[in-house]
């Protein structure tokens, strides 16, 4: 019965449709309505409802020169008229205002402005349906403009339409999206990613949160900290509040005399949990005086090991095998021994295994030392320093877990005077018991260094005193040549 009578009804609407197109006294408008409705009606006859809206080009079939501009805008003194309804759709503010007062007819948009307040009539024009093109300097004024208008759908999409952050647009971003209480996760995580690209000048610029967000963020990647000690040191100097970010300093990465310099000017009432927490790390770290050093003031501070993990932004670099000489094989596009950029040397080799090998470290080569007591691979820098802050070993493709890999060793740096420094030492490391397996590991007081060492001590998991790894890789920064 229901299938005959829709079977009525659709042939009663197509007759009607036909009369219509037929009879050329009909005008055109009243089919194309009537069409329309028939669509319409058809829609909402079906079992599933389906939603349906005007589109919003219609907009621009009003004419707002012939409607009464009876509301005023006033930027810097200067006035913009535009209908009521415009300013509702421009401003939640007056929205929101105009609710509980409908005879609200101005609104201040701000006092001063430090560019041309001309501008305000791209804002609206864009509330009267225009298509506009806006060039990089209207887009940040509308920014703000929009900012004081509380419109935060308007300022997302602005804000979206930035080219991709940089070291030159982020702290701006930033700003921009904070002040208009839009999310600001993405900046945060790219200025805590590369902290170091930026000038403290310019993280000067932001306030307290954002700073504290960018410290404390698990993406902060530091290649030396005492950057961040004496940034902060700085803040707190021409502001004590900011003295609290001193609980995201890692202690154990400071120098002596960062420390003494921390002691002698924080005092202990000022001490939170957060900061107790930070010197704790340093307290429980062992401190070994190596004898060859004795008299020295060098000390080595060693934590957990898993504590070299702790930054993921350090663990995703060093993952993925991009460091030193990954970046120097790029630039030179070669074998960098062969090369002269860096001198390989060890203390003997055997098996045709020669220590530059390991500078492949994208192909299967090894090295294989003699059999001799605590032997050791050199480094050498032609014309330049490195500041390590870490560095990767990989094992060889022979054998399985109890084959010769490499279980105990101790990092050296020298210096250009060629003095030698103690960067790292590992004992009984498990994770190097196997075929082609890696480990990374990090450098907790970087020197800068003409030469780095990496000697094997005592027996290799085999029991032996061959040292054989296959890669490899050494993490920071280059410095300028010493030429």
């Amino acid at each position: 019965m229901v299938n005959e009578v829709n079977k009525l009804k659709f042939s009663c609407q197509s007759k009607i449709i036909n009369f219509l197109i037929n009879d050329r006294n009909v005008k055109k408008e009243i089919l194309i309505n009537y069409h329309l409705t028939y669509k319409f009606v058809k829609i909402y006859q079906t079992d599933k409802m389906k939603p349906f809206k005007l589109s919003s080009q219609g907009w621009r079939n009003i004419h707002f020169d012939c409607h009464e501009r009876d509301f005023t805008f006033i930027v810097a003194g200067r006035e913009f008229s535009c209908n009521k309804l415009i300013a509702d759709y421009l401003s939640p503010n007056v929205s929101n205002q105009r609710l509980t007062d409908s005879t609200i007819s101005s609104y201040s948009v701000c006092e001063q402005c430090e560019f041309d307040v001309n501008e305000f009539k791209y804002v609206i024009a864009l509330g009267e349906g225009e298509k506009l093109e806006l060039d990089e300097k209207t887009r940040i004024h509308l920014i703000q403009f929009f900012a004081a208008l509380g419109n935060h759908s308007v300022l997302s999409k602005l804000v979206e339409d930035e080219d991709q952050l940089n070291q030159t647009n982020a702290i701006s971003i930033l700003l921009q999206r904070a002040s208009s209480s839009l999310p600001i996760d993405k900046e945060i995580s790219f200025i805590a990613e590369n902290f170091d690209d930026f000038h403290h000048e310019e993280l000067e610029k932001l306030d307290f949160p954002e700073i504290q967000s960018i410290l404390s963020s698990p993406s902060l990647f530091i290649e030396d900290e005492e950057a961040v000690f004496n940034f902060v040191c700085h803040l707190a100097s021409k502001d004590e509040s900011f003295s609290s970010l001193f609980e995201f300093v890692d202690f154990r990465n400071l120098s002596i005399e960062s420390v003494r310099s921390f002691l002698s000017l924080y005092s202990f009432e000022k001490m939170n949990i957060g900061i107790w927490n930070a010197i704790k790390c340093r307290l429980l770290c062992d401190v070994k005086i190596p004898e060859e050093e004795t008299g020295s003031d060098f000390l080595i501070l060693s934590g957990d090991r898993d504590s070299i993990f702790s930054s993921p932004a350090l663990k995703k670099e060093i993952s993925e095998w991009h460091g030193i000489f990954d970046k120097l094989s790029n630039q030179y596009q070669g074998n960098l021994d062969d090369l002269g950029v860096v001198k390989t040397t060890s203390s003997g080799y055997s098996f045709a295994s020669p220590p530059c090998n390991v500078l492949d470290f994208h192909r299967s080569n090894y090295f294989y030392s003699k059999d001799t007591e605590n032997p050791w691979i050199e480094f050498e820098f032609s014309d330049f320093l490195v500041l390590p802050i870490g560095y990767s070993l990989r094992t060889s493709k022979l054998g399985e877990e109890n084959w010769s890999h490499i279980r105990s060793w101790i990092v050296y740096g020298y210096d250009f005077d060629d003095k030698r420094y103690v960067l790292d030492e590992q004992n009984d490391v498990e994770d190097m018991k196997g075929s082609m397996v890696s480990a990374t590991f990090r450098i907790r007081d970087p020197i800068q260094c003409k030469r780095i060492r990496i000697q094997q001590v005592g027996k290799n998991w085999a029991g032996l005193n061959f040292m054989v790894l296959s890669a490899i890789e050494i993490y920071g920064k280059i410095l300028d040549s010493m030429l």
